[in-house]
């Protein structure tokens, strides 16, 4: 797998036989937190970064802060064959609500940790938040803003895989064994 870091948690990446590309936690045209944050690669021509990115497959967000999950950038993909991948942690229904609103609902996909999502030749399964322990479905907090960091793992047939995750906030020492044991 080919994996390019811009900056931040943003990665442009393509599998082995580059038959498919995808991006992870693009941060490219908003600036974040009340506009005191702006990214490392900022595009003052969206639709000319996204013309060189080409056809992306899909996106995977790891979750909700702002710079991980920039709503301009994903308004661009809205009608395209791109999928948008996001785990089923804390901001699932934030980002659902979120996507109607941008038009991308159609394409979004929220992963459970149980659950494989296939593109092509790589498996997707989302990894659950390390630092806090998981998410139900009937949790009133998983309608606001508020986020858990979480990540994925992508994995190419017959040849290798990569974990994305993005967590900064102190660990749950028991969620942190069952994620090193699912991932490997």
């Amino acid at each position: 797998m080919r994996i390019y870091n811009p900056g931040n948690a943003f990665c442009i990446c393509q599998n082995k036989n580059k038959s498919l590309k995808y991006i992870v936690d693009p941060w490219i045209v908003s600036k974040a937190y009340a506009d005191g944050w702006i990214p490392p690669i900022y595009a003052k021509n969206p639709k000319k970064l996204i013309k060189a990115l080409e056809d992306i497959d899909f996106i995977l967000i790891t979750h909700i802060h702002e710079d991980h999950l920039d709503v301009d950038f994903l308004r661009l993909y809205a009608g395209k064959k791109t999928k948008i991948i996001f785990p089923r942690v804390y901001g699932w229904k934030y980002f659902e609500t979120i996507s109607k609103k941008i038009g991308i609902q159609e394409q979004l996909h929220i992963i459970d940790f149980k659950e494989k999502l296939t593109v092509g030749n790589l498996e997707i399964k989302a990894i659950q938040s390390v630092n806090t322990d998981s998410v139900n479905t009937s949790d009133k907090i998983a309608e606001y803003t508020l986020s858990i960091d979480a990540g994925f793992i992508v994995s190419e047939k017959s040849a290798s895989r990569v974990a994305f995750m993005a967590d900064n906030n102190p660990y749950n020492h028991e969620e942190l064994k069952k994620a090193f044991k699912e991932i490997g």
